[in-house]
């Protein structure tokens, strides 16, 4: 329903391309790349905007859920074999997020977060094209800010300038989209005890252990910090494995605490599946990542590979069947209806200059009610009156004056 917003203002394609960089539609900050392909999607026939809207979003949650995956990272075919789909089917958390387009303000740093792990460029051509994502996708929303302490991470283990000068390029893309962010966002007053124990809660019991298990002590965490030591042991031979490990606490961690130290923490109360999404990702890379060194490094006998495959086959399924959403968002009837009666008014109102008709389609939350002005834009126009509509059900659609 979020898609509405940015539905009705793009509407008519007569907002300047500027206006990407400078209209915070409902929110306080900035999401450039929904934006600029919403502008983009207004240039097409009314009809097909739904559609685009919904491929293009899921196209940026297939790629976030996959680019990690031709980074080199991973090299056991199990693991290759079943990550791209436990992150999708888990990782994404809804099929919500698969179909939207402002909700790629996730997804797209999914695809930039997943390039740290990628090696540094063979040639400058390609630094050339990683430097493009980098500045690009940190305007995709506020989540970009923990490109900053995953840069200082990185500009510790990598030396080579192929791959550093475009992380440099992302992280002064990241300084300046956050001037565009209106202020009184972040409240660091939250830093107390109740909400630092709320926090390791949710750490736990939603990310951790995928809301499978409820009331669990927060002494379970020292097992997990725990076994996450024993990783270190195991694999000290592998040179890359600290790198990665940090990087992916780092993501796990730090987007949780954005959540708890911003303005919508006191709003909602809780966290929605959105605020855990890279949380809950990263953690999934991290035990898919494991299990690959494992399978890698110490090549166990194969039986081994199938009780890991096993394992993440029934996490999924577990999750999906005690959490119908992971796989079914209810649609909102009569978009197809309303999308229709825009193209149909279109052709009406360009035979009738100066007039112009309101239309909106009903949902349950009144915030985000698609609404669009068809025809003049001038405050001097005059509304479309006494029109015999071709389905009298479109009456419903109609904002009376």
């Amino acid at each position: 329903m979020e898609d509405s917003l940015v539905f009705s203002y793009y509407y008519g394609h007569f907002r300047p391309l500027s206006s990407i960089f400078s209209s915070h539609v409902g929110q306080n900050y900035l999401t450039v790349p929904p934006y600029f392909f919403a502008w983009l999607f207004s240039w097409c026939d009314v009809r097909l905007q739904p559609w685009l809207y919904q491929w293009w979003g899921f196209c940026w949650a297939v790629a976030g859920c996959s680019v990690i995956f031709f980074s080199g990272m991973f090299r056991s075919r199990a693991i290759l074999l079943i990550g791209p789909s436990v992150l999708g089917l888990l990782g994404v958390n809804d099929i919500y997020y698969w179909n939207t387009l402002i909700y790629t303000m996730y997804t797209g740093l999914l695809v930039l977060f997943g390039l740290f792990f990628y090696p540094p460029p063979k040639t400058w051509g390609g630094s050339v094209i990683m430097a493009l994502f980098f500045v690009v996708l940190p305007w995709s929303g506020p989540y970009s800010v923990l490109l900053i302490p995953v840069s200082l991470l990185h500009f510790l283990f990598v030396r080579d300038w192929k791959k550093n000068i475009p992380v440099l390029l992302g992280l002064c893309s990241t300084v300046a989209y956050f001037t565009t962010v209106q202020s009184q966002t972040a409240r660091f007053e939250h830093l107390q005890p109740w909400v630092v124990i709320r926090y390791l809660h949710v750490l736990l019991e939603k990310v951790v252990l995928f809301q499978l298990l409820d009331g669990v002590p927060l002494y379970w965490g020292f097992v997990v910090v725990l076994l996450l030591f024993l990783s270190l042991y195991f694999f000290r031979q592998d040179p890359d494995y600290v790198r990665n490990l940090l990087f992916m606490l780092c993501l796990i961690t730090a987007s949780l605490t954005l959540f708890f130290l911003s303005v919508k923490f006191p709003l909602y109360g809780q966290t929605l599946a959105c605020h855990r999404l890279i949380s809950l990702f990263f953690w999934l890379v991290l035990l898919l990542y494991i299990s690959d060194r494992l399978l890698v490094l110490y090549r166990p006998p194969r039986y081994v590979a199938g009780a890991i495959v096993t394992f993440f086959f029934v996490v999924v399924t577990v999750a999906n069947i005690r959490f119908p959403s992971l796989g079914h968002a209810r649609p909102i009837p009569g978009v197809q209806e309303f999308v229709r009666a825009i193209a149909w008014y279109e052709q009406v109102i360009a035979s009738e200059p100066g007039r112009y008709v309101e239309l909106h389609l009903p949902t349950y939350l009144q915030l985000m009610q698609p609404r669009v002005r068809v025809g003049n834009q001038r405050p001097d126009a005059r509304p479309l009156e006494n029109v015999r509509l071709p389905d009298p059900a479109w009456k419903r659609f109609l904002v009376r004056q």
